[in-house]
């Protein structure tokens, strides 16, 4: 199978979804809202290790607000001062390193909404950005 990643812009500023081609979490649909509490611990444990890991190490990104986890796709929510030029090669990082931590990925932008996706030269130098790390 194809080692594949989709960036999809929902249209709303803040919030933007990851499909992943691999299965990342054991349960239907979980959000955690950052902080997370010892209360969420009990939801970490239902979306499986990795999912916990992903979902851990997305709050743990600066201005990521919130997470939702589902088998295929990621939610992720930003705070309203900060930019996803800078979030989304960290979210890629994470992806990488707790979905496909081995051997090459395709990346790929698709609208879902929005009118537009991001401009061709902004995508290309977050995914350089990403690629170069």
């Amino acid at each position: 199978m194809k080692k594949q990643i989709v960036v999809l812009e929902e249209g709303t500023p803040g919030k933007m979804s990851f499909g992943v081609s691999e299965r990342i979490s054991d349960d239907s649909l979980n959000e955690f809202f950052g902080p997370l509490r010892p209360t969420s611990d009990p939801y970490l444990k239902r979306i499986g290790e990795q999912g916990a890991r992903v979902v851990r190490a997305l709050m743990a990104i600066n201005g990521v607000t919130e997470v939702g986890i589902r088998p295929y796709e990621l939610e992720v929510t930003i705070g309203s001062a900060f930019s996803w030029h800078e979030i989304i090669p960290q979210v890629l990082r994470v992806i990488k390193r707790e979905v496909f931590p081995k051997g090459k990925i395709d990346i790929r932008n698709k609208a879902l909404y929005s009118k537009e996706p991001l401009p061709k030269l902004a995508w290309l130098s977050l995914r350089l950005r990403f690629e170069k790390d």
